[in-house]
């Protein structure tokens, strides 16, 4: 069964007004277990929008959207945020995260509404993410004190700390060096075949893809309107 299936969906802004704005047009697609999607185009693209509605945060759209056979627009507001934690890993580009709180309790917060993990595990399973990401020695410290790489880095280990299903990455490592953000690409590749995750990233570095990717990853390049 697909996992993931987008039929003619649409996103139009102000609607019906002189600034009507359509960043969304017809765009079909489907994503099965394991599939690699890449998106890369330019700003107001509507690259971040496509990935809001596909991790089940902007429920304002025109078209079909189905995951595993099941009708998205069916579900409740509290279904839909059990749906998302259990199934999607995301960082954003902003990062979203909580300033005052540490970066362990940042990481932390998408266990606290899942089961797949037991309270004594909960640790464990931070510091395995955090050391394979190299920030075990930020855990305790407030992200009002993480420079910009170490919050993408806490963002990332947000987003596979719940062991999601889906992966949606926007711009994951524009915060990083060349050779970090090397590290993080062939990290998450690794970590998506391992454990047979969906991924789809948006970025600007089409150039490092094959480096990383090699071959298994398919490209979409500049407006929104897929088929």
């Amino acid at each position: 069964m697909r996992l993931l299936a987008l039929e003619n969906l649409s996103k139009v802004y102000h609607k019906n007004t002189r600034s009507e704005t359509h960043v969304l047009e017809n765009c079909s697609f489907e994503l099965n277990k394991g599939d690699i999607l890449v998106i890369s185009g330019e700003s107001g693209s509507g690259k971040s929008t496509f990935l809001n509605i596909t991790g089940l945060l902007d429920k304002v759209y025109d078209g079909e959207y189905t995951i595993r056979g099941q009708a998205v627009k069916k579900l409740n507001n509290n279904q839909l945020a059990i749906l998302r934690n259990e199934m999607f890993g995301i960082v954003f580009q902003d990062y979203v995260l909580v300033e005052h709180a540490s970066a362990y309790e940042n990481i932390i917060i998408p266990l606290y509404y899942s089961k797949k993990y037991k309270r004594k595990e909960r640790r464990h399973r931070i510091r395995e993410i955090a050391q394979t990401l190299k920030i075990e020695d930020i855990l305790d410290k407030s992200v009002s004190q993480l420079s910009g790489g170490q919050r993408q880095r806490v963002a990332i280990a947000r987003a596979l700390i719940n062991d999601p299903d889906v992966l949606l990455l926007d711009e994951p490592t524009s915060a990083l060096n060349p050779d970090l953000a090397l590290d993080i690409l062939k990290f998450i590749l690794s970590f998506g075949q391992k454990h047979h995750k969906t991924i789809v990233l948006v970025t600007h570095d089409t150039q490092t893809l094959p480096n990383v990717f090699n071959k298994h990853y398919q490209l979409i390049q500049g407006k929104m309107t897929l088929s």
